[in-house]
């Protein structure tokens, strides 16, 4: 059975998934937020951004260490 999707971003159709994949050979995260449309929405990023970069981080630290 198949895990539900992790939705990041609400109005964009963000995953968590989405940006797991992303992140490895960006540089920055304004790659993965033009990529992903992340924060383009009406809220601007105030309600998803926080959670996306989290993830994102989360990655590149793992990456480095």
């Amino acid at each position: 059975m198949r895990a539900p999707k992790q939705f990041v971003d609400l109005q964009n159709d963000v995953t968590a998934a989405s940006i797991e994949w992303l992140r490895e050979g960006f540089e920055s995260i304004e790659h993965i937020k033009r990529y992903t449309v992340m924060g383009f929405g009406t809220d601007q990023g105030k309600l998803g951004n926080i959670n996306g970069l989290a993830i994102a981080g989360a990655g590149i630290e793992s990456q480095h260490s």
